[in-house]
């Protein structure tokens, strides 16, 4: 299952388990409790849907000039996902392509 951390950016280990960008896999149950009281996120991922790219009406993934800077971190935002504001349009266009 994946556990995420309260903080999006944290790096390290916790009871064994490696969090690489606020994230981390494991099937520890006594862990999983743990990050549960603690205010982790617990996801089975075995029970989410397929992650999908963003698509254009022809059914790719939209392309850098058929979307807004203001519609790349209104999908960030919608997705949980920190951006720095003062990216520019291809850095968030990565970050949201890096997210699906």
């Amino acid at each position: 299952m994946k556990v995420i951390a309260p903080d999006k950016f944290f790096n390290g280990t916790i009871a064994g388990v490696q969090f690489v960008n606020g994230e981390a896999e494991t099937e520890n149950l006594r862990l999983l409790q743990w990050a549960k009281e603690k205010g982790y996120q617990v996801i089975d991922q075995e029970a989410l849907p397929e992650p999908t790219a963003v698509d254009n009406a022809s059914g790719g993934v939209v392309a850098l000039d058929e979307i807004t800077k203001a519609e790349i971190a209104d999908l960030l935002t919608d997705r949980g996902i920190k951006y720095n504001k003062k990216d520019n349009k291809q850095e968030l266009y990565n970050l949201m392509l890096g997210s699906d």
